[in-house]
């Protein structure tokens, strides 16, 4: 497996570092956080121009034709830029579309979706205690509230975890946003990605709305996961960038600390650790580009890139921070973006002990 980047690849990486490092700054970061939808539109609209949206999805869909490979070259780009965009979530959301939507789902939005005229959301949360209540008669209604949806607000179509069979199982079902019944609101969060809450009140679903079950979710999550990685690859990246340009500034005794091996040393463990986090997360998406051909592969090499992330973001985020010294906690400093997008990441998606299980039982354990 050869994991260098190809002539496609890297010139994906690198208009994407050169747009923002045109169009986007730490100060755009913190105006999107606070626009009604939790991102930048003028940036989204420069994403939709360059295609990214549908750079995943198959060319009989309206994308590109690349895969989860590519996608993550271009998240590790968006972390490293601190930029917040529906980007990855719309892309996980869309695949039960794509793998399991009928003629008239995937005709209505597969199409928008990869151009970005359309946003999609996965809303599997339920509140503490509380499950989607399901009605049957010629169809099926859904009545209750799903919590922590990305970009619920701006979503056009949200793939629903909800049980039809009453027995537990999982299905997934489309619902337009626009559908009688569906009302979002926004979450205050310290997270920069928009959650929200949507509450269902008999809202109708039919058979051709469904568009997946539980080995469909999972699938959908492994990719979520991955890109999600890859992203953290580049808030990763981004803070180490900001710790090295401090310990090369920042002078103590007429000279700058990163000279003094406590410092420096702080920095190439974050780079040795950021490398590996790299080669799992690059390795990890190609094995999903070639799911069919080893299911159990691509599986093992998700959680084992996750398991890792995981396990060493925390440090990683730790050492950027006793650079710092106290700098680095206050909000007017460019580190708490990356950080604040760190935790968020760490504390979704399963843990790092959730993955290592995952790990065990892929070799029998």
């Amino acid at each position: 497996m050869d994991l260098t980047l190809d002539d496609d690849q890297q010139l994906l990486a690198e208009s994407a570092r050169q747009l923002f490092e045109r169009s986007y700054t730490t100060e755009s970061a913190r105006a999107a956080e606070a626009a009604p939808d939790g991102f930048s539109s003028d940036l989204w609209k420069q994403a939709c121009e360059l295609g990214w949206p549908g750079i995943a999805l198959p060319e009989e869909s309206g994308g590109a034709g690349y895969g989860p490979l590519e996608l993550a070259v271009l998240a590790e780009e968006l972390g490293r830029g601190a930029a917040t965009l529906p980007l990855l979530s719309s892309y996980s959301a869309t695949l039960p579309l794509l793998w399991a939507g009928g003629d008239a789902l995937r005709a209505r939005w597969l199409e928008s979706l990869a151009a970005g005229d359309a946003i999609a959301a996965l809303a599997l949360v339920d509140p503490r205690h509380e499950q989607l209540q399901v009605t049957t008669a010629d169809g099926w209604t859904i009545s209750g509230t799903k919590v922590a949806v990305p970009f619920g607000v701006a979503a056009d179509v949200l793939v629903v975890r909800v049980d039809l069979d009453g027995e537990g199982a999982p299905s997934l079902v489309a619902v337009a946003t626009d559908a009688p019944g569906v009302e979002r609101a926004r979450h205050d969060t310290f997270a920069p990605t928009p959650y929200a809450s949507v509450t269902f009140t008999d809202v109708a679903v039919g058979r051709d709305d469904v568009v997946g079950d539980a080995a469909v979710l999972e699938r959908a999550l492994a990719h979520q996961t991955i890109v999600d990685t890859a992203y953290a690859v580049g808030l990763a990246g981004g803070a180490l960038a900001l710790a090295v340009d401090h310990a090369s500034n920042r002078e103590q005794f007429g000279r700058p600390i990163g000279v003094n091996q406590a410092v420096s040393h702080q920095c190439v463990d974050m780079r040795v650790e950021i490398d590996a986090m790299r080669v799992l997360a690059l390795q990890a998406a190609w094995r999903l580009d070639r799911y069919d051909a080893d299911p159990a592969g691509a599986e093992r090499a998700v959680a084992l890139a996750n398991a890792y992330a995981r396990d060493v973001l925390p440090g990683i985020f730790a050492r950027a921070h006793q650079v710092h010294g106290a700098i680095g906690f206050t909000m007017e400093y460019d580190l708490q973006l990356f950080t604040r997008r760190a935790k968020a990441y760490e504390l979704t998606g399963g843990g790092a002990a959730h993955h290592l299980e995952q790990v065990a039982r892929a070799i029998g354990l």
